[in-house]
């Protein structure tokens, strides 16, 4: 199990979709579990973060914007069953200038953030804050071709 989640950060960047796709799903199911598997619950202690921090890569630009509905859900998934976890994994993973991209600022980020944390119950509302932070993110937001988006 102590390998598992760092083949499974691993895989979030993958360039094939089906295999991101899947990834996310595995995380998704897994997360509900922090609490009553005690094993579970130390592996996302100790390497919840660095799920994170793949997770926004992704939102930030890394992978294909057809994939943002998945990354959604393991950010309401981190949300609603390891809340206190991710707030502190939050801040520390947005605080260095440039990540997840330059193209945002400090408010933009602290704006998503705030966003995110206030959303435990609407898994819907959690995806549209993904894909609004993820045209940001590519310097997309309020150009034609995000229209459709």
């Amino acid at each position: 199990l102590t390998h598992l989640p760092l083949s499974g950060v691993l895989s979030l960047k993958f360039p094939e979709a089906p295999t991101v796709k899947s990834t996310c799903l595995f995380f998704t199911e897994l997360l509900p579990h922090c609490g009553d598997i005690p094993p579970v619950g130390r592996v996302v202690q100790e390497d919840g973060k660095l799920l994170l921090q793949a997770v926004l890569e992704a939102i930030g630009g890394q992978a294909s914007r057809s994939l943002m509905d998945q990354f959604g859900e393991v950010l309401f998934s981190l949300n609603k069953h390891c809340f206190s976890c991710l707030v502190l994994w939050l801040k520390e993973a947005m605080q260095p200038a440039g990540f997840p991209t330059s193209r945002v600022s400090a408010e933009q980020k602290d704006t998503f953030t705030q966003q995110i944390l206030r959303e435990r119950v609407n898994k819907r509302r959690v995806k549209d804050i993904v894909k609004e932070f993820t045209l940001l993110c590519r310097g997309l937001h309020g150009t034609e071709y995000a229209a459709d988006y």
